[in-house]
């Protein structure tokens, strides 16, 4: 009887450990799988999810865009120059949270605007800004835009710098004759890699006319905003599992 209780004994000790090994491949299994943010790698899931969100947002923001250059160009006539971005970088929230991944869509397109008297052309490119569309875009990566509006300027002053917005996400900077304008891109402390570029350029960069300043508008969308994990880390709770941003194939872009 002892015997048999021995064997018995035995195989419920032998079928618990079996038992316990599954559930710990299991959990290991689980775990891997959040700490790389989903089953696929984190670099062909952000390239991809920001793929797709350019394939749905692409047309009607380059149909507001349009629609856009058409209401301004009585005002302000063809753009001197127009360029589309992707910008991709890395963003560490803090803590446990996995790392993610945002990727925007922007377009800028440059006016010549006539310095002789600007006040009351800015006024009027202000005006028909305000009758059209600043909303494509999806909410949950903050691309939603808003209306057009001015920007408080003071009385007789020229007009100079931002001087209208469309929420976050949209900026008219006035520049007069001779100002040079600069592409700032600073690094936040928060940033998990440098921000990386791509771009297609649709209207090919020419310079004003004598006489003339410059406005440029610019409006931005959200595209994606991926997990791309969290490989645990003492001191900052979750580091990066890509050195860089991993970014979409788009054709035109480059």
């Amino acid at each position: 009887m002892g015997e048999k209780m021995s064997r018995g004994t035995r195989r419920a000790l032998i079928v618990a450990a079996a038992a316990a090994l599954v559930a710990v491949l299991v959990i290991a299994g689980a775990v891997t799988v959040f700490v790389r943010g989903g089953i696929a790698h984190p670099a062909d899931r952000a390239r991809t999810e920001a793929e797709q969100g350019y394939e749905e947002w692409a047309g009607p923001f380059g149909e507001e865009a349009a629609a856009r250059q058409a209401a301004l160009e009585p005002v302000l006539g063809e753009p001197i120059e127009e360029t589309w971005y992707i910008v991709c970088s890395g963003i560490a929230p803090g803590g446990p949270v996995p790392n993610a991944q945002y990727c925007d869509l922007s377009v800028a397109t440059t006016y010549a605007v006539d310095w002789a008297d600007p006040q009351p052309e800015v006024d009027e490119i202000i005006t028909t800004l305000e009758s059209t569309e600043a909303t494509t875009g999806d909410e949950v990566t903050a691309g939603e835009g808003g209306p057009w509006t001015a920007l408080p300027t003071d009385p007789g002053e020229e007009p100079g710098g931002k001087v209208a917005e469309a929420g976050h996400n949209g900026t008219v900077y006035v520049h007069g004759p001779g100002s040079e304008t600069l592409e700032t891109g600073e690094i936040l402390e928060f940033d998990l890699f440098p921000d990386e570029v791509i771009t297609q350029e649709t209207v090919p960069a020419s310079e004003p006319p004598t006489g003339h300043g410059q406005v440029e508008i610019r409006r931005q969308i959200g595209l994606s905003r991926t997990d791309i994990g969290c490989r645990p880390s003492p001191s900052r709770g979750c580091d990066t599992l890509l050195d860089e941003a991993s970014m979409p194939h788009i054709d035109g872009f480059s």
